[in-house]
């Protein structure tokens, strides 16, 4: 569905997410965590980046994501989706690239009704890089018109 995808800048930063400039990202710009913070190994973090959002169409829906990560040591957040399970997502390690929260490398699937949401992300490793986040509905009615 057209619209629902963010530049990750506009979400709220909390503590000490901040906003990087790279020739790579959407518009240039993308968050982190300074690699010289500290990590946060476990839930619940103060680092975080979270938006309100709102979904014109119930359905089932994946989170992809443009991300970047200079190293193993440095590729993982926590999401989350309005109060729901917190997953762990390590990210491919390399330059700007697409790809889609998973949870132990399985694509998270979460079913959410029409109206507003909070998407939530947490510094678990320091440097990771969110360029923007997108909602792809995978079930529901609009996308099972477009398969149809």
């Amino acid at each position: 569905m057209p619209g629902l995808e963010w530049e990750a800048e506009t979400f709220t930063l909390w503590d000490v997410f901040q906003i990087g400039t790279h020739a790579e990202a959407s518009g240039g710009q993308y968050i982190y965590v300074d690699e010289n913070e500290p990590d946060c190994r476990e839930m619940p973090c103060a680092e975080k980046a979270s938006k309100w959002v709102f979904v014109p169409q119930a359905g089932t829906y994946r989170l992809q994501c443009r991300v970047a990560a200079s190293g193993s040591n440095r590729n993982s957040f926590w999401v989350q989706v309005d109060a729901g399970p917190i997953w762990l997502w390590d990210t491919v390690v390399g330059i700007f690239h697409t790809e889609y929260v998973s949870d132990v490398y399985t694509p998270v699937e979460i079913w959410l009704g029409m109206g507003s949401h909070n998407l939530a992300f947490y510094a678990r490793e320091t440097g990771a890089m969110l360029d923007w986040v997108r909602l792809e509905q995978v079930s529901g009615s609009a996308a099972q018109m477009e398969t149809e």
